[in-house]
């Protein structure tokens, strides 16, 4: 039986940053790869499904004390840090090849931490 969901959501990988730290690899391993695969398997299934990535306010460091946003610089200071930048990095790839996908950033910024800022809708 053949599976065409109509979503995907990538919530794995690794979150601590502390241990991402003492684990750089598998950090990346876990977050920046991960992406990718998942990307990779859409694209060459040639599917319409929409992909769904929850991002970090992590990439861009130490923020002013207002909320960051999408034209925040982005600064990443720890290994976990680096691996989402660059998960959202690639997330933008899916634009050349006309991918729908949405970018979730947890934010602890909004009056309820953990609520979520949907940065692109594609």
């Amino acid at each position: 039986m053949k599976v065409r969901p109509d979503e995907v959501y990538k919530l794995a990988g690794l979150t601590s940053v502390s241990l991402s730290f003492q684990r750089p690899v598998e950090t990346m391993k876990s977050n920046l790869t991960g992406t990718l695969y998942l990307l990779e398997a859409l694209r060459f299934a040639g599917d319409t499904t929409k992909f769904h990535n929850a991002c970090s306010s992590e990439c861009f460091g130490d923020t002013p004390l207002e909320a960051a946003s999408g034209n925040t610089p982005i600064r990443p200071k720890s290994p976990y840090a680096v691996s989402k930048a660059y998960s959202l990095k690639h997330i933008h790839f899916a634009r050349r090849y006309t991918m729908r996908y949405t970018i979730e950033r947890p934010t602890d910024f909004l009056p309820v931490p953990g609520y979520f800022i949907i940065m692109y809708l594609h």
